[in-house]
């Protein structure tokens, strides 16, 4: 297992978890980060890495493995569950994507390439379909840090 690499810069320094969220076999998965700042696309993505650890005792939690998902798809900054699905979804904001992840041993992992999510951001009219709340917490999220207007 291992952890995202410090900044060369202690000015930068700081550890912390951007997001989490927990699914229903107690696992927690968080993008913890060792970069102080996170705002824009200006997160580098050697200081981050999705851990997983284990909360199902209420007094010792176990970090189980770490995971870089950002090779291909860069920085991400919010992490979510959909317990309808089963399933772990990361915004990567660099990419415009909410991408389906299914978290393996040893820090191995894969993405559902039929769960990948481009997204353009528009306002929504009464007559579009609202997406499940899950999914509209995470493109608020990517649209807040993303626009450039």
């Amino acid at each position: 297992m291992y952890l995202p690499q410090d900044p060369s810069s202690t000015y930068y320094k700081a550890y912390g978890f951007k997001d989490w969220t927990i699914n229903d076999e107690e696992m927690l998965y968080g993008i913890f980060t060792t970069y102080k700042y996170m705002y824009g696309n200006s997160n580098p993505t050697q200081h981050s890495r999705v851990l997983a650890i284990d909360v199902s005792d209420d007094w010792i939690w176990r970090c189980v493995d770490s995971y870089d998902i950002s090779p291909q798809y860069g920085e991400y900054s919010a992490i979510s569950y959909d317990r309808e699905s089963d399933k772990i979804w990361v915004a990567h904001g660099q990419q415009r994507r909410i991408v389906s992840y299914d978290f393996g041993d040893n820090g191995q992992f894969t993405r559902e390439r039929n769960s990948i999510h481009s997204l353009q951001v528009h306002l929504p009219t009464p007559s579009v379909a609202r997406p499940p709340v899950t999914c509209m917490v995470l493109l608020s999220i990517l649209a807040f840090s993303t626009c450039d207007a």
